[in-house]
């Protein structure tokens, strides 16, 4: 009785882990950001894209909390609140970004580090097997747009990476 008990408990924990890391894929919400490419090659694990925004470094995502020791706030949870872009009607941009989760509208949560970064969780996107080099030269050359699913609590998952033409 014992051993079906634990394996139905770690059938429970992997059931549970699945649901919900998969839970951004079918939200309601998705935005499409632009993406500041970093390093689309792994030699061990294969073809991805390391992913950057603007919204990912203080300047870039409007804090409301400019003057902070980062030591002090470092590992905090920060809240980035978009909004639709009137200047580009496809994307989304950022509003300002917070301690304290919005009350309504479409954010991001992230963790707060010492250089000044924000991370989201957002920051890799698995390639289909030998188009990691292809994409690299695009990246470089073009604009990325990024499709994010985002949840009504912040939590957010990559969905698409297109290279646009300007």
């Amino acid at each position: 009785m014992l051993k079906i008990t634990a394996i139905f408990a770690q059938f429970a924990v992997l059931a549970g882990m699945v649901a919900y890391y998969s839970v951004p894929y079918y939200s309601p919400t998705e935005i499409v950001v632009r993406g500041l490419p970093v390093d689309p090659r792994h030699p061990f694990m294969g073809d991805y894209v390391i992913l950057g925004y603007d919204f990912s470094r203080i300047e870039g995502a409007k804090p409301d909390f400019w003057k902070m020791n980062m030591d002090e706030y470092c590992g905090r949870t920060v809240y980035t609140l978009f909004v639709p872009d009137e200047d580009a009607p496809r994307l989304w941009r950022v509003e300002k970004t917070t301690f304290a989760p919005p009350k309504s509208g479409v954010y991001i949560a992230g963790k707060l580090t010492r250089y000044g970064r924000i991370v989201y969780g957002i920051e890799q996107f698995y390639v289909q097997a030998g188009t990691g080099k292809e994409l690299e030269k695009a990246m470089r050359s073009r604009n990325t747009e990024i499709t994010l699913g985002v949840t009504a609590a912040g939590r957010a998952v990559v969905k698409d990476v297109k290279i646009i033409d300007n």
